[in-house]
């Protein structure tokens, strides 16, 4: 029988908090999200390798930091790794407008 294993990565956008540290408390936009890492659409930089959380509803998601990315339009682009005990599912929390980007599946 034939395993299949996915990551969806889905466009959305939902306000979220993004805390971290005694300094991090701040409102963004979740722009992408999947089960392992997120973008979240900030008024101010984040640091690389800075610990935050993402409030998104009642739970939160853990992780690092990866890259922030300013766009001169936009503001800061936050890409966000999970941590490997903290994964997003939509059966805990769908952002309310969500679009899956693509799938790859592996046999």
């Amino acid at each position: 029988m034939q395993q299949y294993s996915s990551d969806t990565r889905h466009l959305c956008s939902e306000l979220v908090r993004v805390l971290g540290g005694p300094s991090i408390s701040l409102f963004g936009n979740l722009e992408e999200i999947g089960e392992l890492s997120a973008v979240v659409l900030t008024d101010s930089p984040l640091k690389r390798r800075s610990k935050v959380r993402i409030a998104c509803g009642m739970n939160q998601l853990k992780g690092t930091v990866e890259a922030c990315t300013f766009d001169r339009s936009l503001g800061y682009f936050v890409n966000v790794r999970f941590d490997r005990d903290s994964h997003w599912s939509p059966r805990w929390f769908t952002p309310k407008h969500l679009y899956a980007l693509f799938r790859s599946v592996a046999a």
